[in-house]
This record gives C-alpha cells, sequence and structure tokens, in this order.
C-alpha cells in the first residue's frame, strides 16, 4: 500500500508579470504525514494560498522542483487517482446556489464518478451528519448563514472519505464567535475521522487550538523560517487555552517571528 505522505523539496513557484519573473515561493522544504493537523501561516501575501494550489494540482510547481504526494511525482500533475484522496475547503464556500445543499456536497461524487458507487450510497448523509446539517440537506444556500455554508464546504470536502483535508483559510470571513464555534466543531471532526488536515491560517489562536504542528512562512519568495510542534491534549484544546501558560508562551514565540520577518 501507498504511504500517505506530502514531501517538499526546493518547492519554488514563479509568474509572469509586466515581461518579468515574479517568485511567490523560493525553496519551500515541508514534508506532512499521515494523521498530523498542520496550520501554515505567515505575512499577508507570502503565498499561503498559492502554496494550497500546488498542493491540491490546481497549478503546477516550477521545474525542477521537488514535490511528491503518496510517493508519486506530484510536481507537475497529481493523478487523478491520487486526487481523489483529496478533499479542499477555500475560504470563499462556492456553493452552487441552484443546488440543495444534499446536491452540493454530492458534487466530488459526481466528479470522480463515484455517485452510483455502493459504498458512497450514504456518505452525503453521513457528511452531513457529521457537520450538523442533516435536516438542511434540502435546503438551498441562499437560505444557509455564512457558518452554515462553511459546514457544508468542508461536509462537501469529506463526502468521498479523502485521506487529507486542504483549507485555505475556510473561517476568516466569519465572525469570531461563529469561527469559534466552527473550530471546535473542525477539532471534533479531526479527532473523529482522523484525516490529515492542512490548514491556511492567520490567526494563532486558531492554530494553536487545531494544529498538532505550525508552519511559519517568510514573506515572498517565501521558504520555511519555523516549525512549531503543538503539545497541547485534546482535552485542553476543548477546555480552552488562553490561561495555558505553555500556549501563552508558544503564541508570543510564533508572534515575534511573524513579526520579525
Amino acid at each position: 500500500m501507498e504511504e500517505f505522505k506530502f514531501l517538499m523539496n526546493r518547492v519554488q513557484k514563479t509568474y509572469p508579470s509586466h515581461g518579468a519573473a515574479f517568485r511567490v515561493l523560493g525553496d519551500i522544504n515541508l514534508s506532512i504525514h499521515a494523521h498530523e493537523f498542520v496550520c501554515i501561516m505567515g505575512p499577508t501575501g507570502c503565498g499561503k494560498s498559492t502554496l494550497m494550489r500546488l498542493m491540491c494540482g490546481i497549478e503546477p510547481c516550477d521545474p525542477g522542483s521537488y514535490f511528491q504526494f503518496y510517493n508519486v511525482d506530484a510536481a507537475q500533475h497529481i493523478p487523478r487517482r491520487l486526487l481523489r484522496r483529496m478533499g479542499v475547503v477555500f475560504q470563499s464556500d462556492n456553493l452552487m446556489e441552484w443546488r440543495t445543499v444534499y446536491e452540493n456536497v454530492r458534487l466530488p461524487l459526481e466528479a470522480f464518478g463515484l455517485r452510483r458507487s455502493q459504498a458512497f450510497q450514504h456518505s452525503v448523509e453521513d457528511a452531513l451528519e457529521l457537520v450538523g446539517l442533516r435536516e438542511y440537506k434540502d435546503c438551498y444556500p441562499r437560505e444557509l448563514s455564512g457558518g452554515m455554508r462553511q459546514r457544508v464546504g468542508i461536509a462537501r470536502g469529506l463526502v468521498h472519505n479523502p485521506a487529507v483535508l486542504l483549507l485555505d483559510q475556510p473561517f476568516g470571513a466569519l465572525d469570531a464567535i461563529t469561527r469559534k464555534t466552527l473550530n471546535q466543531e473542525l477539532l471534533r471532526i479531526y479527532t473523529e475521522k482522523q484525516n490529515t488536515m492542512v490548514m491556511v491560517t492567520n490567526n494563532i489562536n486558531e492554530a494553536l487550538t487545531l494544529a498538532t504542528r505550525v508552519i511559519i512562512l517568510s514573506p515572498k519568495p517565501s521558504m520555511v523560517v519555523g516549525n512549531y510542534t503543538v503539545p497541547f491534549s485534546l482535552e485542553e484544546r476543548r477546555e480552552g487555552l488562553l490561561e495555558n501558560p505553555r500556549f501563552l508562551e508558544l503564541r508570543a514565540l510564533i508572534t515575534a517571528l511573524i513579526h520579525s520577518i
């Protein structure tokens, strides 16, 4: 059986700009293993979302980059059979307004030819149950709050039972109370499903509540400049960390690093 792993070595991404080359990512070196929850942080505009687009196969890496997914070369193209092992949630929920919640969540099954598979027969309702929206399956996106729409996005990302869920600032547009609630929901889902999760966030409290490891990127052309293991137990995360001395120390270290680069 193939081993799950994201492995990047000297991964670069350059875009043309007014006749010149504009390098966003420069020599990204990182590895992500099965069942980790990794949060990626860094200054605004440092290329975090660009890195996520490379990881999910939306864009290719620059020639010469070394990027493996499941021990397969993924620098220029991720095979379809491996794309099925990924779920993706973006900051914008990207729901189709003319489709019901159920039909929106079903989209990955349609895209990967799994809609008629017996193994996935009940997966849409299971995914909606997981995010607490089963009773809303016949609603349309316009009838939902922002937090509920993001729950639908998470259900859609998980419906085909991916090995890894990639989340690009999924709660960035939500109010603080809704965001905190969804942090706890995502933590519960991670604990129950044991997927690997990789999430971009600009919120240090959020990262330390969710992640088992936090990666810090420098400004463009970005490189990995920080790699912190997050030591908190599930009970500590659920009870709140804001008064925990280890949390305060780690938050101060990450804040100082981000402000110094």
